[in-house]
């Protein structure tokens, strides 16, 4: 009503909230949300004001402080080697252990005069993994014995590649280091099957890539081996895949590998095939075997079953070159492989027979069991065959 809307109107005539009205019926003016300016402290030298109004979404976010709604995100570039004791030290000790060690090595308040000594072992670990050690050893040579020995666990294996990575990466390995650094890359596949865990793919391919791509700096020797890497280490990891070319490509790879090696029956080694010598032949066969094993365990999947038929054929063809447990190995695989075959062959024949059939296909089975006559007999369906013609041609 009229009356109800003049409630809601101040003296003067401007519209007010039902909050400010005192009880008495008076008017009051929200002077406190009023912001004094003398109030207000001023901004110091160097940095924004801050808004006088509430915190923005990014700060509710916690977006300024390294925070997504109060957990703190991971951030930073990957480990890198800073060529000091710390790195390696960080690798042997845990978290705990490295914190207590801090604390104890907090030097007490003792007079100005008396310098702490530095302890031996901490003076050897200096000397050990600086730029420059005093009797002239290179810093990753140095290091090499302790790193090959990280580097065989799977907990530290990531940060330990990250770092040799960042070696390759920064042109730190020369002629001098890259036999050192090549017996820590030997230590890292002295277990083959370590690359396929999923947490550790990424950090095997990146640095074996890397490596792969600067075998230049190796020996003659140390490059021979790298190239086994590559089928190793490399193509291992793109087997351990969901995807079906690449899982194709691949065994591609596998079995051109494959076809270097010679046949247990002349008879079937394909045109133009051309073996590696015999010398050479021992290192390649405990990476194509494990290749094959890689690609085995997608055997489960439809459509990885046509890929690792023909790669387990082809390694049962020049099984001879395999060790006797491997053969084992293989003729099992085999087995398998032509067990799941003649099941999916069956089973295509049982679904042929007992599959569902369109109206189409049932009237067709049906006219080729029908008889055929040419008499004129049409039965109760009205003048036979003749009175059908008459009517056409009347038509």
């Amino acid at each position: 009503t009229l009356q109800q809307c003049a409630g809601s109107m101040s003296t003067s005539g401007n519209w007010m909230p039902r909050a400010l009205k005192k009880g008495d019926g008076s008017w009051r003016r929200g002077t406190e949300f009023n912001v004094d300016p003398a109030a207000v402290p001023p901004p110091s030298a160097g940095k924004r004001a801050a808004p006088t109004t509430a915190k923005s979404m990014l700060d509710l976010l916690g977006k300024d402080t390294g925070k997504l709604g109060g957990v703190p995100r991971q951030r930073g570039p990957i480990p890198a080697w800073s060529g000091g004791a710390g790195d390696l030290e960080d690798l042997e000790e845990a978290p705990a252990a490295k914190r207590a060690k801090e604390a104890a090595a907090t030097p007490s308040p003792a007079p100005a005069a008396a310098a702490p000594a530095p302890s031996a072992a901490a003076s050897s670990d200096a000397a050990a993994a600086s730029g420059a050690a005093a009797d002239g050893v290179d810093e990753i040579t140095s290091a090499a014995p302790r790193l090959a020995q990280h580097i065989c666990s799977p907990k530290k294996f990531n940060r330990v590649a990250a770092m040799l990575y960042s070696l390759l990466e920064s042109g730190r390995v020369n002629a001098e280091n890259a036999s050192a650094f090549f017996s820590v890359l030997a230590a890292g596949v002295s277990t083959p099957r370590a690359c396929r865990a999923r947490e550790l793919r990424v950090a095997y391919r990146r640095l074996y890539l890397s490596a792969s791509l600067k075998e230049s700096l190796f020996g003659a020797e140390e490059r021979a081996m790298i190239d086994v890497w590559r089928l190793r280490v490399l193509v291992q990891i793109d087997l351990c895949t969901d995807d079906t070319f690449q899982f194709a490509g691949s065994v591609r790879k596998v079995i051109a590998k494959l076809e270097q090696l010679p046949c247990f029956y002349p008879a079937l080694e394909p045109a133009g095939a051309v073996h590696l010598p015999e010398a050479e032949r021992g290192r390649w066969i405990d990476a194509i075997f494990d290749c094959v094993d890689a690609a085995f365990e997608q055997h489960k999947h439809a459509w990885a079953r046509s890929s690792v038929d023909l790669l387990v054929k082809a390694a049962v063809e020049r099984r001879q070159n395999f060790s006797a447990p491997q053969q084992q190995v293989l003729q099992q695989w085999n087995a398998a492989c032509k067990g799941q075959k003649i099941q999916r062959q069956q089973q295509a024949a049982r679904d042929e027979r007992s599959k569902d059939l369109t109206s189409y296909e049932r009237k067709e089975k049906e006219w080729q069991s029908a008889d055929i006559t040419t008499s004129d007999g049409g039965g109760d369906l009205g003048g036979g065959i003749g009175n059908w013609l008459a009517k056409q041609n009347n038509n």
